[in-house]
C-alpha cells in the first residue's frame, strides 16, 4: 500500500500563500496586485469555487477550517483563473506521474532558486551603473538606479513575465536588494575630508 501524499512528497501540491505569490512574481504584479490577487483566491475557496487540500496527506478538503493550512494545486487554481477577469494562467508543469515526485520536486526546488533572467541582467547593469557612476563621485540611489535599468530595458525590449514592462519600483523590489553606492559614498567622503585637512 503507497503511503498517502503530502506536501513535502507531492511537488504538485502549494500552500495557497506560497501559489499566490508564485502566481505575481510570474505575471510581475505589484504590492496591489498580488494582495488583491491573494484575497480573490481566499475568497474562492469559501465560495467553494477554487478546491484546497490537506498539507498532511494532500486529501481534498470539504471543510475549510481557519486554522488549517490550505494548499491548492495548479491544475485547480487555472480552471479557476480561466472563470476570472485576470486574464492569465499559472504557468506550471505539473508531474507526469507520482513515481518522479522526488526528482520533480528537487527539480522545482532549483527553479525557484535560479532568478529570471531580467533580474540577472538588472544586477550586472546596477553594478556597471554604480562603477560609472562613482567614477565622478555621484552616488545615485537605489530606485534612481532602478529607474535607469527601467528606461534602457524597455528601449532593449527586456519585459518581465507578463511580458509588460518592468518599473522602476518592481525593479528595486526584486533585483537590487543588498546593491547600493552608499558604502562607495561613505569612504569618498571620508577620504574627501582627510585631504581637506592637509592644506
Amino acid at each position: 500500500m503507497s503511503k498517502p501524499l503530502s506536501l513535502k512528497t507531492d511537488p504538485d501540491l502549494y500552500f495557497l500563500t506560497e501559489a499566490a505569490e508564485l502566481i505575481s512574481d510570474q505575471v510581475g504584479h505589484d504590492k496591489g496586485h498580488r494582495e488583491q490577487l491573494a484575497r480573490e483566491m481566499r475568497k474562492a475557496i469559501h465560495e467553494g469555487l477554487l478546491h484546497v487540500y490537506n498539507f498532511r496527506d494532500g486529501e481534498l478538503l470539504k471543510k475549510v477550517e481557519v486554522t488549517t493550512p490550505l494548499c491548492v494545486r495548479p491544475a485547480g487554481v487555472n480552471t479557476w483563473l480561466k472563470t476570472t477577469n485576470w486574464g492569465f494562467t499559472w504557468n506550471i508543469q505539473a508531474p507526469a506521474s507520482t513515481e518522479s515526485n522526488a526528482s520533480t520536486a528537487e527539480q522545482r526546488q532549483n527553479e525557484k532558486q535560479q532568478p529570471p533572467d531580467w533580474i540577472t541582467k538588472a544586477k550586472e547593469m546596477a553594478w556597471q551603473i554604480i562603477k560609472r557612476q562613482k567614477a565622478i563621485d555621484v552616488y545615485p540611489s537605489q530606485i534612481d538606479i532602478a529607474d535607469e535599468i527601467a528606461r534602457k530595458f524597455r528601449a532593449d525590449g527586456v519585459f518581465g513575465s507578463s511580458c509588460k514592462p518592468l518599473s522602476g519600483e518592481y525593479i528595486k523590489r526584486w533585483a537590487l536588494k543588498g546593491i547600493s553606492s552608499e558604502q562607495g559614498k561613505q569612504l569618498s567622503t571620508t577620504t574627501a575630508r582627510g585631504k581637506r585637512g592637509n592644506f
